[in-house]
Order: structure tokens, then sequence, then C-alpha cells
């Protein structure tokens, strides 16, 4: 009898802890989301302007500035001076670094599936 209640009770102790710790991540989620927003990756004002291209026409575009949309593919750190991004947008895959003050610090935006990503592009 008196195993069954300590049983009973573990069970209701690791019960609450995961409670807790569902409620930890959410809330930290939560003030990630908000940190993030404040993030604004800024383009160079004294450089040309950029031209919008699709990844699979950039090699037409070697040596001048370019913008490109698309969604985050893959996503690796290197320390917390470089961010190494992989963009995808339908036409094919581009590697990216982002370095020193493009850096986004902390590092971050959660994405609405609870996803840490660098950015959003």
């Amino acid at each position: 009898m008196q195993t069954e209640q300590k049983k009973a009770d573990k069970v209701g102790q690791a019960s609450a802890k995961a409670e807790d710790d569902a409620k930890a991540q959410a809330e930290e989620t939560a003030r990630r989301l908000e940190e993030a927003k404040g993030i604004v990756l800024e383009e160079d004002k004294s450089l040309p302007a950029a031209k919008r291209v699709k990844i699979r026409d950039l090699e037409k575009h070697r040596g001048s500035r370019v913008k490109v949309f698309g969604w985050l593919d893959r996503i690796r750190t290197q320390g917390k001076a470089f961010i190494f991004v992989v963009l995808r947008d339908g036409t094919g895959y581009l590697q990216s670094i982002l370095q020193d003050k493009n850096v986004p610090f902390p590092c971050g935006i959660i994405s609405p599936a609870g996803f840490f990503n660098p950015f959003i592009v």
C-alpha cells in the first residue's frame, strides 16, 4: 500500500514538473519573440541600391548588389560573429553568411512553430 502511494506521489510530481517546464518554455518563447521584434537588418545606404534577383539568376549578377527573397532552409551558427544561412526561393539554394553587426543578437526570431531562427526572410 505504501509503495503504491509513493509511486502515485512520484507520478504526480513528475506531471507537475512537466507542466512547470512547459509553462517556463512558453514564457521563454514569448520573451524571445518580443525581444526579436526589435531586431532590424538594415541595408547600407552608402552602397548602390540592391536589385531583386531569383537564386537561379545570381550567377549573371556576380559582383553587383542583389536582394534575394526566400525562406530559411538551414541555419548554422559559428560563435557570436557568424551565422551561415541557407535560403530557398523555389529556383534554388543559396548559402549566405551574416557577420559582425548583421548578426542579430540575441540571435533570433522564434517562428510561429516555435523553432529558433536567426531571422525570417
